[in-house]
């Protein structure tokens, strides 16, 4: 058991100094730069993406509120169809 933690500490001790020199090396730095550039064609595609979903959303919470607008005229024709005619005030 001791053996076992003593190994694992000096494995972690090594690969201290071994995770620095690969980083700091030019492969290390090229894997940095790579991974920070991005790319400005895909970044304009994707730019054109949100704004067409953002239009997409917008034309669906008009359609939304239109629905609504005629959900509710109709309830209210269907409420007053159940209704009884209104009695017209005597003529004096």
């Amino acid at each position: 058991m001791i053996l076992s933690l003593g190994m694992l500490v000096v494995v972690l001790a090594l690969l201290i100094p071994i995770l620095a020199i690969v980083l700091h090396s030019p492969v290390g730095r090229s894997l940095a730069d790579r991974s920070r550039h991005v790319d400005d064609e895909a970044l304009d595609d994707l730019n054109r993406r949100v704004i067409a979903l953002e239009e997409d959303i917008d034309e669906i919470g008009r359609v939304v509120r239109d629905l609504r607008e005629e959900t509710h005229f109709l309830q209210s024709l269907l409420q007053e169809r159940g209704k009884p005619p209104p009695i017209p005030p005597p003529n004096r």
